[in-house]
């Protein structure tokens, strides 16, 4: 389009402000931009913010515009360009071309300038976080980086001494362990083992490796089965954790052959408890998986005869003195000792310091480090005064409702195996 005088137009942007009160008038390709203040007219594309009051007035002698269409006025030439109107009575924007007021550039800049600094500020920090917790590590186990308060000072100086060290130290290498938890599985085995993780003389597995009752690993040697632990010095107990042993009939012999002097560790739990946990986590193993489970009572209690089925995994692995029996065939009763796991719960301290005892080494872990976390139900572990540590989301799941008279019915099952184990352990637990 041409105006009368056969000059091309020049590139014009309207478009509407944020509140829909004014118009952004730019002028491209001509001297025709509106004159700001501490600016110089430039001939180059521009824009200037014109309130709904001033759109039929000129500014400053450059131009004015109006509702409907733009007059661009400089000295005789009259060129207007009418666009079409979108539906808040605002002119609607050339299509591929944009614009941007000078207040609208004042603000990107006092935004950039306001936030580059907080990016930087957190930069550092989390820098500088990243370096306390390299510098505290010991080895690859998340419990190692502690930061806690004057109660546990000593322990974190310690700490921060072993962890000048690395895997070409002078006495550190890894080592075949010399205490074995064994099981029992849903009896708060993972819990010990990240307790007693705390301890500067113990370093533990991180996984359960299955050696003992997996004949294919074993087949690959005590070798293979070094290389597994973590690496530790010559005074530290090296701690392995796979609750499958305890079952198993074949890991016992394997242990001893391995170390006929090693320590073992046995978590036991009211059995009745133990079952529905087990219960628990395969129902959300395979929810998870979007499987599905028979209810607890349709797998634990048999249709035919009404009585509890022996056949079920979790039942069998509750009948504590059948698996016992096995282990002391091999070791004496003295290099086993035997957790309560139901007061490893309420009171864990009490049962690290009879594991403290029964490893040999001082007593280290207390409720300096330890509190309980209401939230979730059972102990978590101090880091520092804002920071804790907890087990997993799969750890002290809330159970399902199971109905009275299947508890009922699976404690009277277990009450003579119970009693069995008692005699066995020449103890009692508080399951009757």
């Amino acid at each position: 389009m041409r105006n009368v005088e056969g000059q091309h137009q020049p590139n014009l942007i309207v478009s509407p402000s944020q509140n829909d009160k004014s118009i952004h008038c730019a002028i491209g390709a001509s001297n025709l931009r509106p004159y700001k203040k501490k600016q110089r007219p430039e001939n180059r594309a521009g824009s200037a913010k014109l309130s709904v009051s001033e759109l039929t007035s000129p500014v400053r002698n450059h131009g004015s515009c109006y509702h409907g269409g733009l007059n661009c006025k400089k000295g005789h030439d009259d060129t207007r360009f009418v666009f079409q109107e979108v539906s808040n009575g605002c002119p609607a924007v050339p299509s591929g071309q944009t614009g941007m007021s000078v207040v609208s550039m004042r603000r990107c800049r006092r935004w950039a300038g306001m936030c580059l600094p907080l990016v930087l500020f957190f930069y550092i920090v989390l820098y500088c976080n990243s370096a306390i917790w390299t510098s505290l590590n010991i080895n690859t186990h998340p419990l190692d980086n502690i930061i806690t308060g004057s109660g546990f000072r000593k322990l974190l100086e310690e700490r921060a001494r072993l962890s000048s060290y690395n895997s070409s130290s002078p006495g550190l290498a890894q080592r075949l362990p010399s205490c074995i938890i064994i099981g029992v599985r849903k009896c708060g085995t993972r819990a010990l083992l990240e307790f007693l993780n705390l301890h500067p003389d113990i370093v533990t597995a991180e996984d359960e490796i299955h050696f003992f009752n997996d004949d294919e690993r074993y087949r690959m040697g005590l070798d293979w089965y070094r290389r597994r632990m973590p690496h530790s010095l010559s005074h530290q107990i090296t701690i392995e954790k796979t609750p499958g042993y305890f079952i198993s009939p074949i890991a016992p012999s394997r242990v001893h052959r391995m170390n006929s002097s090693i320590k073992l560790i046995v978590l036991l739990r009211h059995p009745t408890i133990r079952t529905v946990s087990d219960y628990t986590q395969i129902y959300f193993n395979k929810l998870y998986k979007n499987e599905t489970l028979d209810a607890f009572e349709d797998i634990a209690i048999e249709k035919e005869t009404g009585g509890v089925n022996t056949r079920y995994k979790a039942v069998q692995i509750s009948m504590y003195h059948q698996h016992f029996r096995n282990w002391l065939e091999v070791f004496p009763r003295h290099q086993i000792h035997v957790v309560d796991g139901d007061r490893l719960i309420t009171d864990p301290v009490s049962e690290i310091e009879q594991i403290e005892d029964f490893l040999g080494i001082s007593h280290r872990v207390t409720y300096n480090i330890l509190y309980y976390n209401s939230t979730r139900g059972f102990y978590c572990m101090k880091v520092n005064s804002t920071y804790e540590r907890c087990l997993g989301a799969s750890k002290g799941r809330k159970h399902p409702d199971i109905e009275d008279s299947v508890i009922r019915k699976l404690n009277r099952f277990f009450t003579p195996h119970n009693k069995q184990l008692f005699d066995l352990l020449h103890r009692r637990f508080r399951w009757t």
